[in-house]
């Protein structure tokens, strides 16, 4: 024990040594074995230091800010002004190993050798990009990094559960398919609560010219999102009968793109999955956006082989033309199929009742909503119409 006792106060008394006389040092930045890129620093401390300078693969000897306050020294150093840091630009280097050797008035107490990568250029300008790292910083977590320019850096903007109470997140590069579905990854995501036109399904605007509806819907979609095509989407536990995952999906912005494509008319809402979306279609329908401006075909019904009367004979010739967007036959157009018996929106019962405006100049395809949804799930004192006999009221 005398001699355990005898030995740890030897240790003290070097350590107070090394302390005393200024030997005492860690290089910090860069760490040896590292992999450096953008800007960044060159930093470490060393008690009771003189002059601190750094060469960088044997180059001229280049001062440190010396004297920096770190706190955290002061158990070893016994004082708090011990750090020493200069930044620079790392891709000053060059792609590939390079050496940094710390001196102290001239003698050397620290190196560390480290690979340098740029992008090509010294200082990348002008571009910007986003990325997502799943399972990091905890399993089950998501960060979200964007490019920053004055750092060089991809730098950490957004840290999201993948789970949000029995949902789970995904985020991405989203790509479209169409516009309302998308893949992340390996996940196939249909937007849950809204329908879109279907990509050659052709509407009519308000000049009676036949147009490609469902692909100025998607290509709206595309540039909402912006050129990244970042988003979050947030999945629901159940899949449709096709397998996709059902989600709300949300650009960088915090945008609920399933609502904004519905309030500016590029999609309907669709309340066989969810009613959440009726209002935003309340806002198209009254302001005639996107295809609330003209005629259509309800997206549901046009899948069961209802087609506007006067577009079926544009594309028959290929001829039209709206905003950009050429109408020209449909090569995937088929024969009709057989309408389901299960109502859906903008088709009661399988009858031909997903033309909007109806011919009679009734109301829209919404009126016959109240057929997705069993007794139970009515509210007492909900208007409703069940047919189109008229509204209805459940008590």
């Amino acid at each position: 024990m005398k001699r355990l006792l005898l030995v740890l106060g030897v240790c003290a008394v070097s350590l107070s040594m090394l302390a005393g006389e200024g030997w005492a040092a860690v290089l910090e930045s860069p760490r040896d074995g590292a992999t450096l890129s953008g800007l960044g620093f060159i930093s470490g401390w060393k008690c009771d230091a003189g002059e601190i300078t750094v060469r960088l693969d044997r180059g001229d000897p280049i001062p440190l800010a010396a004297e920096q306050p770190r706190a955290d020294t002061r158990p070893i150093c016994g004082t708090t002004d011990n750090g020493f840091i200069t930044q620079l630009n790392w891709a000053l280097l060059g792609d590939g190993k390079h050496t940094a050797v710390v001196y102290e008035d001239g003698v050397e107490f620290a190196r560390a050798t480290f690979e340098v990568m740029t992008t090509g250029e010294e200082f990348l300008t002008g571009v910007t990009a986003h990325c997502s790292v799943p399972d990091f910083p905890a399993p089950g977590e998501n960060v979200l990094l964007e490019w920053e320019e004055s750092t060089q850096h991809f730098e950490l903007t957004r840290v999201s559960s993948s789970r949000v109470d029995g949902q789970r997140i995904f985020t991405g590069e989203a790509a479209i398919i169409d516009a309302d579905t998308l893949t992340l990854g390996e996940e196939r995501i249909r937007f849950i609560g809204i329908d879109a036109p279907e990509r050659h399904q052709l509407c009519l605007d308000a000049d009676g010219m036949c147009y490609r509806c469902g692909q100025i819907a998607t290509e709206v979609l595309k540039e909402r999102i912006g050129g990244d095509s970042m988003v979050s989407c947030y999945l629901e536990p159940d899949r449709d009968s096709y397998g996709r995952a059902l989600g709300v999906c949300f650009g960088l912005d915090g945008t609920d793109l399933n609502g904004w494509l519905v309030a500016n008319g590029h999609a309907v809402a669709y309340t066989y999955y969810s009613s959440r979306y009726v209002p935003q279609e309340g806002i198209a329908t009254a302001a005639q956006r996107g295809i609330w401006d003209g005629q259509f075909v309800v997206p549901s019904q046009w899948r069961r082989g209802e087609r506007l009367e006067a577009c079926q004979t544009a594309q028959s010739r290929g001829v039209g033309e709206r905003n950009g967007s050429l109408v020209d036959p449909l090569s995937e157009d088929g024969a009709p199929v057989k309408k389901s018996s299960r109502g859906e929106t903008g088709g009661a019962n399988g009858k031909s009742a997903g033309i909007y405006p109806p011919a009679d100049g009734g109301q829209h395809p919404r009126s016959t909503v109240a057929v997705l949804f069993t007794p139970l799930m009515l509210r007492p004192g909900l208007t409703v119409v069940l047919e189109s006999t008229g509204p209805k009221t459940v008590d």
